[in-house]
């Protein structure tokens, strides 16, 4: 699964380079942005990893582009048609993912502080 998500990761920001490249400001081009930083988003949440830093990373990288999707649809309320249920499943996902972080902190705080009673 963490090659596919690479993988697919790897596409959608060719995608928003190559719009990004072209310089012209239309719905159609925020409308790809959109889509692209979702998937993005997705496919950081699939990606999994044995190694708890590495995969606090991959979350943290899923909460930045769900809160792509949640800024800009918030500044631009028409947006959120652009991605039917894509912002209210970002704002969710980006939600639950920075509890996981912070659990997963505290627990690493937790550790460290007992390790060091020791």
């Amino acid at each position: 699964m963490m090659f596919l998500s690479k993988k697919g990761i790897e596409s959608q920001e060719e995608i928003i380079d190559l719009i990004s490249k072209d310089g012209t400001v239309s719905e159609d081009r925020y409308k790809l942005h959109l889509k692209a930083w979702y998937l993005i988003g997705k496919f950081y949440n699939k990606v999994y990893s044995p190694d708890p830093e590495e995969q606090m990373y991959f979350t943290k990288k899923a909460v930045e582009y769900y809160g792509l999707i949640v800024s800009y649809c918030r500044l631009n309320t028409n947006a959120s048609d652009f991605i039917p249920d894509g912002f209210k499943s970002s704002l969710d996902a980006k939600d639950l993912l920075e509890r996981q972080i912070i659990a997963y902190q505290s627990r690493k705080d937790q550790d460290i502080k007992q390790k060091t009673e020791l």
